[in-house]
């Protein structure tokens, strides 16, 4: 048989042909050569697979256990990440099982993916449509992906959508009337950048963490590499400030936003993060940072918002004001482990 998984670890050129596949498939894969290669160096629980077809890369992953996150029955889920593969079902199907096959033996169930590490990470499938360029930070995938998942056992657990909205405007106003109720309780904004910013991102992450908690999938992540993450952030242009923080009146952390202007559409605020304290919800909390932030971009000429990557049902759809639309939609797949051998 030509097409033969490998451990990418273990077979010599294996971890090149790992590395070098999404230069096959489009310019560079979501982490750098580098990156990826320090993160498999990693003492963690994962294996990575790739398959060859005479010594030729057609398909690979990272199978990992997430000790973190774990099922009813306190199993800990498996995740498959890091994944790229030509349109070849024939490869794709036994690589997932082989991953499933590995994750069964440690003890895991339920496997779920594409999630390189955690939801702080790059996750989820681009469902499309494809028509229009990505928006900065969007997971982008070929349109055939969702396919490979389906052929191997896989089916979405978890929907998200990207919505639109063309008149910022509208959507401002509608805002209005929960932003001053907000206001009127004693809330107010400061942004992030209004001191030290690695003090300021740890306040973030202070918030997120609790705002977060119980959402799917979320997983902890350690102060220290949330604030590598998101140094960054400061670089990007948004209304006035990438990121705003709205403080209860007792002065304690209620909430965040985080937006900036999209690099590829100037005309176009991104609405990437929102998160509320629980005990702070239902205020208005939300609509205060949102209607400040539409506020200070329709000031500056922008008429047009991306409220990314909204998990179905998520109420922060509501900051659309009514006006928005779907521009695209994502999924997270998952299975279980049985009848994997």
């Amino acid at each position: 048989m030509s097409v033969s998984v490998v451990d990418a670890t273990r077979a010599g050129r294996g971890l090149d042909a790992f590395l070098d596949l999404p230069r096959a498939i489009h310019s560079d894969g979501p982490a750098s050569r580098a990156t990826l290669a320090a993160g498999l160096a990693r003492p963690e629980r994962q294996r990575p697979l790739v398959v060859l077809e005479y010594g030729r890369p057609l398909a690979r992953l990272v199978a990992r256990v997430a000790p973190a996150l774990r099922d009813d029955a306190g199993r800990p889920y498996g995740l498959v990440g890091h994944f790229e593969a030509l349109d070849r079902p024939d490869a794709a199907t036994p690589l997932f099982l082989a991953a499933c096959a590995w994750l069964r033996a440690q003890g895991v169930r339920t496997v779920v993916g594409p999630m390189d590490r955690d939801t702080w990470h790059h996750y989820r499938l681009n469902l499309g449509p494809h028509a229009q360029p990505p928006f900065f930070l969007e997971p982008t995938n070929p349109g055939y992906y969702p396919r490979l998942f389906a052929a191997a056992g896989f089916a979405p657990v978890a929907r998200y959508r990207s919505v639109r909205v063309d008149d910022l405007k509208r959507s401002c106003a509608r805002l209005a009337r929960g932003a001053a109720r907000a206001r009127a309780a004693g809330y107010t904004l400061r942004p992030l950048a209004d001191g030290d910013l690695a003090r300021g991102l740890r306040l973030v992450h202070r918030i997120a963490r609790e705002a977060f908690a119980a959402n799917y999938l979320y997983s902890d992540l350690g102060v220290d590499e949330f604030v590598r993450l998101y140094e960054g952030i400061g670089r990007l242009r948004a209304a006035d400030e990438p990121v705003w923080i709205a403080h209860a009146p007792d002065g304690a952390p209620a909430g965040f936003l985080f937006a900036f202007a999209e690099p590829r559409r100037p005309d176009t605020l991104n609405l990437k993060t929102v998160g509320v304290v629980p005990g702070h919800t239902g205020r208005g909390v939300a609509s205060l940072l949102a209607h400040h932030v539409y506020r200070e971009a329709l000031h500056r000429g922008v008429h047009a918002a991306l409220l990314c990557l909204l998990r179905e049902g998520n109420p922060s759809v509501a900051l659309a004001g009514g006006a928005g639309r779907v521009f695209r939609e994502y999924a997270v797949y998952g299975r279980t482990t049985h009848g994997c051998r």
